[in-house]
């Protein structure tokens, strides 16, 4: 197992502590209104956007959910579809957009009222889970609105509404086979990626410190677990290196964090900051260990399994072209070359084992976002030969598989020196000398077995 399984949990908790410390620094009776000891108040990504910025007419809103004791009215706020949303509570929907009213709580009913004391209608709606307890989120919060922006840095509006309708099952079924077929990597998920927004519109998906423990999946009318098990596993694993880096980040490189990664590449076309790019190898890390799996063992078939392979030589091809630019010893310290030896072996290893699938394929034309339709016309007979190709390699699997004795210590029958009127009676019942423990014994067992037979 890799060495950053064994570091998690003690990551996550220093994450937790962080942003235990940030709240605690700006609000000294917050440990009096929140549970100090209850994990899953500290893992909220509306807490990680609330330390990032200086307001503080946020908070009650924030943690209206998980207080010891529930305050009587608080200041909420509209988004710009009219929607509230608090933590552990709901959804309130109305029709004032973008605006302060007041949330009055008695007996667990709830009114809200304007400014000028006027009731205002909403309809409500409750907290929806996925899979596995993750939290499908249905709006944007207003402090996530700075997070959906597009190339040219400006804030855009993008639809959450019923988006996510169609893709609740694509979305627990990829999850269920990244359970199945990568279990220990789910497992770190499990921990770490709370909840989960589907959107049309800009930008890509994504995750953001800014946000921690939530990805934001940018879902077509098309998209199904082919899309899904690549994008959890690509921004969950943003959201796990953020964890697993978040103490040590300034200590992974022999300059700051956020340099530009053109000032070492000497490549103006090279965008991004260094740690930013880096996050990228981890992805792939995970992305393609799974990917391998899934085609290994025939997950999917059909149109899924030939999106999938285009996924993977695509993914694999950009692991190796980051491994390839990544090659900069001068870039680390030891924490940072650790995790790139990691990366390389790993890339090697992949590449090694699917080289035939990764480069018969031609992926050179996709664009940034992986598109089937684009691949499959350009694929259609390289994609049928691919399929000969695996299917010979299962075949020869099967066939070696089948050679191997049922159990440790088994021999063929070989006529030269056994009795061929010998008959055995249950080839399924046959034992060998180890096999029992309360009957007779030989002394130094297979050793003394050998010197006698």
């Amino acid at each position: 197992m890799e060495f950053f399984y064994d570091d998690f949990d003690a990551c996550l908790d220093k994450t937790i502590d962080s942003l235990k410390f940030l709240l605690y620094r700006r609000h000294n009776d917050i440990f009096e209104r929140l549970d100090f000891d209850n994990q899953e108040i500290y893992q909220d990504p509306l807490l990680f956007a609330y330390v990032t910025q200086k307001d503080n007419k946020w908070l009650d809103c924030l943690i209206y959910g998980y207080e010891k004791t529930v305050k009587e009215k608080i200041a909420v706020f509209t988004n710009k579809e009219g929607i509230i949303y608090i933590s552990k509570i709901g959804y309130f929907k109305t029709d004032v957009l973008e605006s302060e009213l007041t949330l009055v709580s008695i007996e667990n009913k709830f009114t809200l009222i304007d400014s000028e004391s006027n009731n205002i209608n909403y309809d409500f709606e409750p907290i929806f889970y996925l899979e596995e307890e993750i939290e499908l989120i249905k709006t944007i919060h207003p402090l996530q609105e700075c997070l959906f922006v597009n190339n040219d840095g400006k804030i855009v509006n993008v639809e959450t509404n019923n988006v996510s309708t169609k893709h609740i099952d694509h979305f627990n079924n990829a999850l269920d086979v990244i359970k199945k077929y990568y279990f220990d990597y789910f497992k770190l998920l499990k921990k770490n990626v709370k909840k989960v927004m589907m959107y049309c519109g800009e930008p890509y998906s994504f995750a953001s410190i800014q946000c921690h423990n939530m990805i934001f999946l940018n879902v077509n009318n098309e998209d199904d677990e082919i899309f899904f098990l690549d994008h959890i596993l690509h921004e969950g694993s943003h959201v796990v290196f953020n964890t697993l880096t978040y103490d040590t980040k300034m200590d992974l490189f022999t300059i700051p964090f956020k340099s530009p990664i053109s000032d070492f590449t000497n490549n103006p076309q090279d965008h991004g900051e260094v740690y930013g790019r880096f996050h990228g190898m981890f992805t792939q890390s995970n992305i393609n260990i799974c990917f391998e799996n899934c085609i290994k063992n025939d997950v999917f078939s059909k149109r899924q399994l030939h999106e999938l392979l285009g996924r993977f030589s695509s993914n694999m091809k950009r692991f190796n072209a980051s491994v390839e630019k990544f090659n900069l010893p001068h870039l680390y310290k030891s924490e940072g070359l650790k995790w790139y030896t990691f990366f390389s072996s790993r890339c090697n290893e992949l590449t090694e084992r699917n080289h035939k699938t990764i480069y018969s394929l031609d992926v050179s034309n996709q664009p940034y976002v992986f598109s089937y339709k684009v691949f499959s016309k350009t694929n259609l007979m390289k994609l049928s030969i691919l399929f000969f190709f695996l299917l010979s390699l299962n075949i020869n699997a099967q066939e070696i598989k089948e050679s191997y004795p049922q159990r440790v210590g088994d021999i063929n029958f070989d006529t030269l020196i056994d009795d061929q009127s010998f008959k055995i009676c249950d080839e399924k019942q046959t034992a060998q000398y180890y096999n029992f423990s309360k009957v007779f014994q030989y002394k130094r067992e297979k050793y003394e077995n050998n010197k006698i037979f």
